[in-house]
């Protein structure tokens, strides 16, 4: 090659991008606490709100999910699913994986709540590692966030499934409560604790931090204004992700409705069909079927859209899509119509699935 033939300028950009985790069900076989234990680790990890959960038999990837895996290009690959031997040389020869890992019971049994708790063969980056990062710059017109709070829970036998769900909490996430005193310059918490502690002198508690008996104060305080933060939004903060093709988003919230694995995962999976959040904002919530029924509930869920919902393509938070994989669509408008009227206007649009494989995204560009 002639001098005059040879680039000037030779150059090569990289950025740290978070640790990705796929993981490997099967939806035959799948009880709440096992896609409760993914979540809860998910959101101990930056990035780790969009992890990749991949329907999975013993004879390998459901096809439909082939393609979305590829793109992902997770560094693990883990299974709860006990793969033949063909299935996992594909698997290797297909996507490359850093680490396929099987989970291991380890000789607990499944009433055990560490019997389905992952465990990676790496450990990513805390999600709470993002923290000094949001507190050092300004995400609005106000000045930078001062008195930041995560929503926590104390490590007794109080819960939440929808808050924990939906939000986290710190001790699942964590495995312990002394988390929350960990780093006291930086952020306090708002817990839920069951009235049994709070009556037991000797059950320490973090002074700092502010304890509600009552979830509906919970509630109440994720759809007001302030510095309160969860870890579901903090394991998506500042995360890359990937770049689907026009779907059906709206670009507004998804609000999922129904009890069932597939209604879970349209929940999960869903997120990966939104791009970049701002901050404080929340992409899809899913409640359970009998919670509509309260109210109050109602009231406070549509207060939290308000407050935290994604703003779609009109700049707008109060235009969100009600998904179900379970619930008939005549189910579906009865919920639809009553969050359109009682207690302010919202406008709903209805869509019904027939299963969690129906919203596996097509990629804007995938020759790149």
């Amino acid at each position: 090659m002639a001098m005059s033939d040879t680039p000037r300028d030779l150059s090569a950009v990289g950025t740290a991008r978070p640790l990705r985790v796929a993981y490997l069900i099967d939806r035959a076989n799948c009880p709440n606490a096992l896609l409760d234990a993914i979540f809860a680790e998910a959101y101990c990890r930056w990035g780790g709100r969009r992890t990749l959960i991949v329907p999975t038999s013993i004879d390998g990837i459901d096809p439909r999910y082939a393609q979305w895996l590829w793109f992902y290009d997770a560094d693990i690959i883990y299974s709860y699913v006990d793969l033949s031997g063909s299935a996992l040389a594909g698997i290797h020869e297909r996507y490359s994986p850093a680490h396929l890992a099987l989970h291991e019971q380890r000789g607990r049994t499944p009433d055990d709540r560490l019997y389905y708790k992952p465990n990676l063969p790496v450990l990513g980056l805390s999600s709470l590692s993002v923290v000094p990062a949001l507190l050092s710059r300004n995400w609005t017109s106000l000045d930078r966030i001062t008195n930041l709070r995560i929503l926590d829970k104390y490590f007794d036998q109080s819960t939440n499934p929808f808050l924990g769900e939906n939000f986290g909490f710190l001790s699942e996430s964590f495995g312990s409560g002394l988390i929350s005193r960990a780093f006291p310059d930086l952020f306090t918490c708002l817990a839920l604790v069951s009235q049994q502690t709070i009556d037991n002198p000797h059950m320490g508690r973090n002074p700092r931090s502010n304890y509600e008996t009552d979830d509906s104060k919970i509630m109440e305080a994720l759809g007001q204004p302030g510095p309160l933060i969860t870890l579901a939004q903090l394991s998506d903060l500042l995360s890359p992700y990937l770049d689907t093709a026009p779907d059906s988003t709206g670009g507004g919230l998804s609000l999922i409705v129904g009890d069932t694995i597939d209604d879970r995962l349209l929940f999960w999976n869903g997120h990966h069909r939104y791009g970049e959040t701002t901050f404080g904002e929340v992409t899809s919530l899913r409640v359970p079927v009998g919670k509509f029924a309260d109210a109050l509930f109602r009231k406070q869920v549509k207060q939290i859209i308000r407050q935290r919902g994604k703003y779609d393509f009109n700049g707008r938070n109060d235009s969100i899509t009600l998904r179900s994989a379970s619930i008939d669509e005549a189910q579906l408008e009865e919920i639809a119509a009553t969050l359109r009227t009682e207690g302010g206007w919202l406008a709903v649009r209805v869509v019904r699935h027939s299963n969690n494989d129906a919203w596996v995204p097509t990629f804007r560009y995938p020759d790149r």
